[in-house]
């Protein structure tokens, strides 16, 4: 591979793998690579990927005069193949999700220097599974670069810890043995679900019996579910029956944890996020069936009023009364989320209890730093929860009424700490007309779209200001109380526990909810937490996915590995 890339055998080579964008911050890769070459000149740099940057990065590596030792690979579709012929990842993103190439490079063996942006940081660790540096800072990516090509032990040490984990044990177990770690490791190359399993166990965020281990007696494991299907619903509800399990209400948790009353053995609790349709096509009647319950956190805001007859259920269907097509394409179209109308029905059935996933589940930005447009797919179903509010006069747009093309800039969940960002709508305005006046949705059937909208961008900078502290105050309280009252409101049930959209709760959103009077909240994972129990923080509950609940001990147990091919086979069909 080194030599179909132009690179020398015994060459120590950096590289890059992502497309390139000024996201992804290779222009400082660029100028670090001077640095590097000047106290290593036999290093050689290879930059794998594609994008409207390309030209401009070549310009600067020849203007900086390192042309002839930065190679530009373009698009690579055999990047295991291309990360077999680097020694180091570079990855010099300015911010960040959890970029793929950097759980294919740990499963490469891979060192890696990486920017310390917001996945990666929660991923490595500095001096240990990485090397952690600033972004945008061209000296501190050189020097962490340097300190790892200067120290071989250090270089090897790095590339051996990539599949490690803090809890061997743990990880043995859910391998079963050496040959299903390297089924494992397959597993984990296809995608960074499987990573990101790897890395929660070291850090002790999983249940002992999701790698094999008991369930703790008098643990409630909790669950979270989102959308749902009638076979895989079925035969998760149908494995709880067989082995004794039972589900706990909110409150019955919410006992428990307080210590008012020990939970019954094998109990757990199934939470439900969104209100999405499928609970009452598949949801509703599968856990009638087998005599069970759960707990569905409502986003008031965004529910919809659909009155007249009540839709069809999986129930319908097995009756002969409905096609199956129909209940199993409810979240489809329009009936994406329940209905107000469904809402009130299920709340009179005592299966499910509605609190609050606050008022609108809502994003903000949080600063003038792009990071993608309002696109037709964007403002449909659950995706339109993942677009920012866009500030309208003295309201905001959401969802189906964001304009297309509108930018969307970096963002972060209104519940956290960070404050949200007033952009002025004059770059806005620009980028909605021109996508208006080239064909509306239409304009997005070209293969550069996005091309062509940033460069509408890019003609002047996006100015702004920032919210106060007293109105990042004001907006929390808002989406947390608001939505308390509206589902008590609907549902004539109390309203004492909250999920946090996306798991995340700064200071100030835990501070309001507790004042609210909420008695409890939900999150995600929770380091060395796994299962929230009795004198924990009931405003910290830990929650792992339904994927895992055949994991937990009885008959017919599954093994993770099983566990993760089915949930990237299922990945692979486009489905989440």
């Amino acid at each position: 591979m080194r030599r179909a890339l132009g690179l020398a055998e015994d060459a120590l080579v950096v590289g890059a793998v992502s497309r390139l964008s000024h996201q992804k911050g290779h222009r400082y890769l660029i100028d670090a690579a001077v640095r590097v070459l000047l106290r290593r000149p036999q290093v050689r740099f290879l930059i794998a990927g594609d994008g409207d940057l390309m030209d401009s990065l070549k310009a600067q590596a020849r203007a900086l005069g390192i042309a002839d030792r930065v190679v530009f690979a373009g698009h690579r579709t055999d990047v295991p193949d291309v990360l077999g012929a680097i020694d180091v990842l570079a990855i010099s993103s300015l911010y960040e999700g959890t970029p793929l190439a950097l759980f294919e490079a740990m499963a490469a063996g891979k060192a890696i220097v990486s920017t310390a942006v917001d996945g990666c940081r929660e991923v490595l660790t500095d001096g240990v599974t990485g090397v952690l540096v600033p972004p945008g800072d061209e000296a501190a990516l050189a020097e962490g670069l340097l300190k790892v090509l200067d120290d071989p032990p250090l270089l090897a040490s790095l590339s051996r810890t990539g599949l490690r984990g803090s809890d061997g044990g743990a990880l043995r177990r859910a391998a079963g043995g050496g040959g299903g770690l390297m089924r494992l490791r397959k597993l984990a190359r296809g995608g960074k679900d499987a990573w990101e399993v790897f890395r929660d166990i070291g850090l002790g965020r999983y249940p002992d019996f999701v790698t094999g281990g008991p369930l703790a007696r008098g643990d409630v494991p909790v669950f979270v579910f989102h959308s749902l299907e009638p076979e895989s619903f079925g035969r998760q509800l149908r494995y709880l029956a067989e082995n004794d399990y039972c589900t706990l209400a909110a409150d019955q948790y919410f006992c428990a944890l307080m210590g008012a009353g020990k939970p019954p053995d094998r109990a757990v609790l199934l939470t439900f996020d969104d209100g999405r349709g499928s609970l009452w096509s598949v949801g509703f009647p599968l856990l009638k069936r087998y005599g069970m319950r759960g707990v569905v956190f409502l986003v008031p805001g965004r529910i919809p009023s659909r009155p007249g007859p009540l839709p069809p259920n999986w129930e319908d269907v097995e009756a002969g009364r409905a096609p199956a097509a129909e209940v199993r394409s409810r979240e489809a179209g329009a009936g994406a989320l329940l209905s107000w109308e469904e809402i009130e029905a299920l709340a009179k059935t005592g299966v499910f209890d509605f609190q609050s996933h606050t008022l609108s589940h809502t994003r903000v930005h949080t600063g003038p730093h792009l990071a993608g447009f309002a696109t037709p797919p964007s403002r449909k179903g659950y995706a339109a929860f993942d677009l920012p509010a866009i500030g309208s006069g003295d309201h905001d747009l959401q969802g189906e009424e964001v304009p297309l093309g509108t930018p969307l800039l970096r963002s972060a969940p209104r519940t956290s700490e960070s404050l949200r960002f007033h952009e002025d709508p004059a770059v806005r305005r620009s980028c909605i007309e021109t996508v208006a006046e080239e064909g509306g949705e239409a304009f997005f059937y070209w293969k550069d779209w996005e091309r062509r909208l940033r460069r509408v961008f890019d003609r002047e900078r996006v100015q702004g200001r920032l919210e106060t502290p007293e109105q990042r105050t004001a907006a929390i309280h808002a989406e947390l109380l608001d939505a308390k009252r509206k589902i008590e409101e609907r549902t004539g049930h109390e309203v004492i526990h909250l999920c946090y959209p996306w798991h995340a709760a700064g200071p100030t959103a835990r501070r309001l909810a507790r004042a609210i009077g909420y008695r409890t909240a939900f999150g995600g994972k929770v380091s060395g937490a796994p299962v929230t129990r009795p004198g924990d923080d009931p405003h910290a509950i830990a929650r792992i996915s339904e994927d895992y609940l055949e994991l937990l001990p009885g008959k017919g147990r599954l093994t993770l590995s099983t566990i993760l091919s089915r949930k990237w086979s299922r990945r692979l069909k486009g489905r989440a």
